[in-house]
C-alpha cells in the first residue's frame, strides 16, 4: 500500500503545481517629461553653482538678467504610477547661498525613491556671472561667460569655450576641450585626451594617460604629465615640462623651455632664432633638435649609452659609455644643454620654406614713353 501512497501524493502535488498560474515579471517603464524653468537673480548674486548627478549640463552666456532651465527629465521605474510619482520628486532646486552665491541642484527628494532618473538641461545665464560647476556622470558644455569658468567633474566630456576670465578643470573619465580663454587655464585630468587652443594666458596641467594638444597660447606652459604623448604648437612663453611616458613635440614656440621626458623622444623646433637657452634631459629616448643655422647658441650635449649627430660643426668625443659634444656659434649668447640616457641626441639646421621664384623677364623701361626713332 505505501508504493501506492506515495505515488498517488506525487500525481497530487504535480497536478498542484501545473495548476498554477506564473504571472509573468513586468518590464520597468520608461518615461521622458520636457521642462521650462525661469529663475530670478537676487541683486547680489555674482556666482552661479551647479550641481548635477547624471545627465549633461550646458550653460551658455546671455544678455538678459535671469536664468532659463529648459531640459527632460528621464525616468526608469518598475510600474506606471512608480514613474509618475518619480517625475514629481526629481526636480531642479534653486537657493541663495550667502554672501554672492545662486546654487541650483537637481537631486532627489528622497532617499529611499525606487527608481533611476537623470536631467539633461541648458540653462541661459548672464554673460556677467561667474560659473562653478560640480557634475558627475554626463557631459558638460560652458561657453561664452565673461567671467571665471570652475569646473570639477568625472565620467563624461568636457568642453568650455569663449570665456573672457579664467578657467579652471578638474576631470576624469572623459575628453577635454578647452578653446578661447582670454586668460589662464588650470588643468588636473586623467583618463581623457585634452585639446587646448587660443589661449591668452599662461597654462598649467597635470595629466594622466592618452594625449595633450596644445595650440596658440599667449603665455607660458607648464606640463606635469603620465603616460601622455604632448604635441605643442605657438607657445609664446616659457615652457616647463615633466612627462613619464610619451613623446614631446614641440613646435614654433618663442621663449625659453626646460624639459625632462621619461620614455619617449622630445622634438624641439622654434620658429625663430635660438632666443632664450634650453635645458633638455630624456631617458631612455632621443632628442632632436631642429634649428636655424644663424641661431647665437652655446651649445653642450651629453649622451650616454647612445650617440650625438649635428649638422652644426664642432668636436665630439667620447669617454668610456659617454659622449661629449661642445661648440660656440653666433656669438653664443644663449645656452643649450641637452643630456640623453640610453638614446641619441640630433641637431639639426632647420629647413627654410623655399619662396618661388619669379620667372617673368622685366623691362626696366616698361613705365617710360615709347619715342619713334626716324631712320635718316
Amino acid at each position: 500500500m505505501k508504493p501506492i501512497t506515495s505515488l498517488i501524493l506525487t500525481i497530487l502535488v504535480l497536478a498542484a503545481v501545473a495548476c498554477q498560474t506564473v504571472s509573468p515579471k513586468q518590464p520597468p517603464v520608461s518615461d521622458q517629461e520636457r521642462f521650462t524653468r525661469q529663475v530670478m537673480l537676487p541683486d547680489t548674486t555674482r556666482i552661479l553653482e551647479i550641481n548635477h548627478r547624471g545627465g549633461a549640463v550646458t550653460v551658455k552666456g546671455w544678455e538678459k538678467h535671469y536664468l532659463l532651465i529648459e531640459g527632460i527629465k528621464s525616468v526608469t521605474a518598475a510600474t506606471v504610477q512608480e514613474a509618475r510619482d518619480a517625475f514629481e520628486q526629481f526636480e531642479i532646486t534653486a537657493y541663495e547661498r550667502p554672501p554672492n552665491r545662486l546654487v541650483l541642484e537637481a537631486m532627489k527628494s528622497s532617499s529611499q525613491s525606487n527608481y533611476d532618473a537623470f536631467i539633461e538641461y541648458t540653462v541661459s545665464v548672464p554673460r556677467s556671472l561667474a560659473i562653478d560647476l560640480d557634475v558627475r556622470h554626463g557631459p558638460v558644455i560652458v561657453s561664452e561667460i565673461d567671467n571665471h569658468v570652475s569646473v570639477d567633474h568625472r565620467f563624461g566630456d568636457v568642453r568650455v569655450e569663449s570665456i573672457g576670465g579664467k578657467a579652471q578643470i578638474r576631470s576624469q573619465g572623459g575628453n577635454v576641450t578647452v578653446n578661447s580663454v582670454s586668460k589662464t587655464l588650470k588643468l588636473d585630468t586623467r583618463q581623457g585626451s585634452v585639446f587646448i587652443s587660443h589661449i591668452g594666458g599662461d597654462v598649467a596641467i597635470r595629466h594622466q594617460k592618452e594625449r595633450i594638444d596644445i595650440t596658440d597660447v599667449g603665455g607660458g606652459v607648464i606640463l606635469n604629465c603620465l603616460n601622455t604623448e604632448i604635441k605643442m604648437d605657438g607657445v609664446k612663453g616659457r615652457i616647463d615640462l615633466d612627462n613619464r611616458g610619451g613623446d614631446v613635440i614641440c613646435e614654433n614656440f618663442e621663449e625659453g623651455l626646460r624639459a625632462y621626458v621619461n620614455r619617449g623622444t622630445l622634438k624641439l623646433q622654434p620658429n625663430q632664432s635660438v632666443a632664450q637657452s634650453y635645458y633638455c634631459s630624456v631617458e631612455d629616448g632621443d632628442i632632436i633638435l631642429r634649428v636655424p643655422e644663424e641661431s647665437s647658441m652655446l651649445l653642450e650635449v651629453e649622451v650616454e649609452h647612445g650617440r650625438i649627430h649635428s649638422d652644426f660643426p664642432m668636436p665630439v668625443w667620447a669617454e668610456k659609455n659617454v659622449s661629449y659634444a661642445r661648440g660656440a656659434f653666433e656669438k653664443a649668447r644663449h645656452n643649450i644643454r641637452l643630456q640623453v640616457r640610453k638614446g641619441s641626441a640630433s641637431i639639426l639646421k632647420s629647413i627654410q620654406p623655399i619662396t618661388p621664384k619669379d620667372d617673368t623677364p622685366k623691362n626696366p623701361n616698361a613705365n617710360d614713353s615709347i619715342t619713334e626713332k626716324k631712320i635718316p
